[in-house]
């Protein structure tokens, strides 16, 4: 999409690259959290969250 826009590539990778990074450390921050908040094991935790990321990427996907 960045070369589409018209930025160059080297942005979008970059930008990629930050959000993944991002996404990944908040991603645990927020699951350890609840998990210890909630005290239940991690796994009570993580299919739902791997669901609901299954189910927005489809809805993603389709959508665009």
């Amino acid at each position: 999409m960045g070369i589409a826009g018209g930025a160059s590539v080297w942005s979008g990778a970059i930008g990629g690259a930050i959000g993944a990074i991002a996404g990944t450390l908040g991603g645990y921050q927020a699951r350890v959290g609840l998990v210890r908040r909630l005290q239940v094991p991690d796994i009570a935790i993580a299919i739902p969250e791997d669901l609901i990321a299954i189910g927005l990427g489809l809805v993603l996907v389709s959508r665009f």
